[in-house]
C-alpha cells in the first residue's frame, strides 16, 4: 500500500498547486484498500483558485462549468488529479440539503455522475492535506440528504427495471427479462448499501467488494453472488429464475430505508 505522504510528495512534483490550498484528498480505491496493480491513483484537490499551468477539463453543472485536472504515469502507475473550487463543493453541498430534496422530490437529478462521484468518495477519502476541511465537510455531507437521494434514485431504478423484467416476461422476450431482472437485483443492492453509507453504485465493478466488507444480515453474500452470476440460472426455464430474482429485489427494496 503506498504511503500518503509519498502519494502527496509525487504529486507535488508532478502537478500544479492552486493558490488557497483547503485539502488533497487521495480517494477511489487506494484510500479504500482495494487497489491492485492494475489501479490507477486519484487524488482531488480542492482550492480557492485554478492551477497555473497545462491542465484539461470536463463539464459539470456547476459554476464555473467545469473542472480541471492533470495526470501522468510513473512507474506503471497512473495518476490523476482533479481540481476542485471551494466554491463548487459548496454549490454540490447546496444540491443536497434537506429543502432541495424535499421541496423537489428529483432535485438530485441536477447532479451529475462527477459531481456524485467527489460526493460519495468524500466518506472514504484519506487526506494528505487539510484533514480538519475534510472532516468538517464530511460532517455536513452526513447530516444532508445525500444518502436519501440516491437511495432514492437506486430505488427508482430497481422498480423500472422490475417493470421492464415483468412486461418483457409476459411478452414471452425472457431473454431480455432475464437481463431486466438481474438489472433491477443490482439497483436494489445499491440502495441497500447506501441506506448503510456505503456509496458506489457508479462504479460497478467494486459492488461485490462492497457485499463483502459491509455484511448486512438482509444480505448473505452468498445469496447476492448466486443472483449477480446467475448461478441458478436454468437455461430451459428463465421464467422461474426472472420469477425468483424479482421476489428477492422486492425484498431487498423493502429492506431499505430511505
Amino acid at each position: 500500500m503506498i504511503e500518503p505522504a509519498t502519494v502527496w510528495e509525487t504529486v507535488r512534483q508532478n502537478a500544479p498547486i492552486p493558490r488557497g490550498l483547503q485539502a488533497a484528498l487521495l480517494v477511489g480505491s487506494y484510500a479504500r484498500g482495494w487497489a491492485n496493480e492494475g489501479s490507477d491513483i486519484d487524488v482531488v484537490v480542492i482550492g480557492t483558485a485554478r492551477p497555473a499551468g497545462d491542465v484539461n477539463a470536463l463539464p459539470v453543472s456547476l459554476d464555473p462549468p467545469d473542472v480541471t485536472f492533470t495526470g501522468w504515469y510513473a512507474d506503471s502507475l497512473g495518476w490523476e488529479v482533479k481540481y476542485w473550487l471551494t466554491g463548487q463543493v459548496e454549490q454540490m453541498l447546496d444540491k443536497v440539503t434537506w429543502d432541495s430534496f424535499e421541496g423537489n422530490y428529483v432535485a438530485g437529478q441536477r447532479i451529475i455522475e462527477q459531481e456524485e462521484l467527489f460526493l460519495e468518495r468524500l466518506f472514504t477519502a484519506t487526506p494528505l492535506h487539510g484533514a480538519l476541511w475534510l472532516r468538517q465537510i464530511q460532517a455536513r455531507l452526513a447530516e444532508s440528504a445525500f444518502r436519501a437521494l440516491v437511495v432514492s434514485r437506486s430505488l427508482g431504478n430497481a422498480d423500472k427495471a422490475i417493470v421492464d423484467a415483468l412486461g418483457q416476461a409476459e411478452a414471452g422476450d425472457l431473454t431480455s427479462a432475464t437481463l431486466s431482472a438481474r438489472s433491477a437485483y443490482g439497483h436494489a443492492v445499491d440502495a441497500l448499501l447506501e441506506s448503510h453509507d456505503v456509496y458506489g453504485s457508479l462504479t460497478v465493478k467494486w459492488r461485490a467488494r462492497r457485499v463483502q466488507e459491509v455484511a448486512l444480515p438482509a444480505l448473505p453474500f452468498t445469496d447476492y453472488w448466486a443472483v449477480e452470476t446467475m448461478a441458478a440460472l436454468d437455461r430451459d426455464d428463465l421464467r422461474a429464475w426472472v420469477t425468483d430474482t424479482v421476489r428477492r429485489t422486492r425484498r431487498l427494496m423493502m429492506a431499505t430505508e430511505i
